[in-house]
């Protein structure tokens, strides 16, 4: 009988072993060689599922054979949104793929800098502009001082798509002015 007994815990210690490994395995493969898409359509909502679902992946892939292809179709949204997707792309080990066949606006454009490969149709409507502020009663203010610790955090954001730019551009974004850019200023640099 305690033949029996011992013979029955052994064998539901390999079963447990089995799923457990085969557990393993799935998620691994799961999480190293798999594309995935998403797409973020609204910054402002933090709470979707979508949104949550691409940090949570791109903090949790294991390596550059995880592709997440993220498509950007936004007018932008909060800031501080947008850093924390920018933070997950800097930080994960999956390869990034952006795509934008339509708009991105504002942080939404912001995003296009951070990505290990940016796709943009011809036709895409791309702007950047500074952050902006609007208090309580409607009152719109534009971060243009340097000085301002909201002006320096955000720059240190836009920095990587300084490039993208041309001269007068930058110069019409630090006026606070909105900064359209044609698709063929990111094409320029997809080879490098």
């Amino acid at each position: 009988m305690k033949v029996m007994g011992l013979l029955k815990r052994i064998v539901q210690a390999i079963v447990l072993s089995l799923w457990v490994a085969i557990t393993a395995i799935t998620l691994t493969y799961l999480l190293v060689f798999t594309t995935t898409n998403y797409t973020i359509n609204d910054m402002n909502s933090f709470s979707s599922k979508e949104y949550n679902k691409l940090i949570t992946h791109l903090y949790t892939a294991k390596s550059k054979a995880a592709v997440i292809n993220i498509e950007v179709r936004s007018n932008g949204g909060y800031v501080i949104g947008g850093k924390v997707i920018i933070n997950a792309l800097i930080d994960t080990k999956a390869t990034t793929s952006i795509t934008v066949h339509d708009y991105a606006q504002s942080m939404a454009a912001i995003l296009l800098c951070y990505s290990d490969t940016l796709i943009v149709s011809p036709d895409t409507l791309i702007m950047y502009h500074l952050p902006r502020y609007t208090d309580r009663e409607g009152v719109v203010t534009i971060y243009t001082d340097k000085t301002n610790k909201h002006f320096k955090a955000f720059e240190k954001l836009f920095t990587p798509c300084k490039k993208y730019l041309t001269e007068a551009q930058l110069q019409a974004y630090y006026k606070g002015e909105d900064v359209y850019v044609h698709p063929y200023q990111f094409w320029r640099f997809s080879n490098e």
